[in-house]
């Protein structure tokens, strides 16, 4: 941050560094600086040619990536699934599920 200080002292235009260091004074104090750490969902990828078996981790191909389930139970064409979010199960039709990593 020094160095942009000296840089800033550098500009001749009393009002245009006057302004430089307002807006830099503003940002300083909004953003961090260093090592931080925060909070995301984790990164999902679907695997459209692997096939669905008990105990996978899947979502519905027309649904939100994030939206992840468990499937319980496998049914002829349709999967019983939790929700990993809320812990409701729902049947979906193993056509309109893709396994996720």
């Amino acid at each position: 941050m020094a160095a942009i200080n000296d840089l800033l002292r550098q500009i001749s235009e009393t009002s245009l560094r006057n302004r430089l260091e307002q807006e830099f004074d503003r940002i300083s104090k909004n953003k961090k600086f260093g090592l931080v750490f925060e909070e995301h969902i984790p990164e999902c990828t679907p695997l459209y040619e692997i096939s669905i078996k008990r105990g996978s981790t899947v979502a519905q191909k027309t649904g939100h990536i994030n939206d992840v389930y468990t499937v319980l139970k496998l049914d002829g064409d349709t999967a019983l699934c939790r929700n990993k979010a809320t812990g409701n199960t729902m049947n979906i039709p193993i056509i309109d599920i893709s396994f996720l990593v």
